[in-house]
């Protein structure tokens, strides 16, 4: 028998060309038309695998990555989603730039800043903010802006232009 947490979902070669945005016969070459019943995950790297060899990728495969997969098991982070930035109202203060950026090194800048959120913005910056109680959405949500690849890892995405990817450092929310 299954845990309650354990989730089996199905998902069809259409579903994969749909959440993708690509034609259905470009995944039909790719997956051969096959269908999934399986947990999240096995879903979510059936999509990378299709995203990889067609060359497109799924915003959706996003947030399956983020709800399902750990992305380092030494690192303890939640993606909260893409907000807008405001250079005239900062949401976040330590700021690092580096073409190396991705979520990895924005980790642990951020922990040597000691700071429960984490950001990543224009492909090539990490942010940090030390405050608990963060008012990341005061500018709303922008899930459509965060399209940068992370300057240090290509796969990623990191931010956008006056848009952030936003990171809780789980260590610091269990203390």
């Amino acid at each position: 028998m299954l845990s309650s947490s354990f989730f089996y979902h199905s998902i069809s070669i259409d579903a994969l060309a749909s959440a993708t945005g690509t034609a259905y016969s470009t995944y039909n070459e790719a997956m051969a038309g096959m269908r999934f019943n399986s947990t999240p995950a096995v879903i979510a790297a059936a999509c990378l695998l299709a995203s990889y060899q067609t060359g497109v990728q799924s915003r959706h495969l996003r947030s399956l990555d983020s709800a399902f997969l750990a992305t380092d098991s030494n690192r303890d982070y939640t993606h909260l989603g893409c907000f807008v930035d405001n250079r005239s109202d900062r949401v976040l203060g330590y700021k690092l730039v580096d073409e190396e950026v991705d979520t990895e090194l924005c980790y642990d800048y951020c922990l040597e800043q000691n700071a429960p959120f984490m950001a990543t913005q224009w492909g090539i910056e990490c942010w940090c903010a030390t405050e608990p109680d963060l008012e990341y959405e005061r500018h709303g949500e922008a899930e459509e802006l965060c399209d940068y690849k992370c300057g240090g890892d290509n796969n990623e995405i990191c931010g956008g232009y006056l848009a952030f990817d936003l990171y809780e450092i789980e260590s610091f929310t269990t203390m």
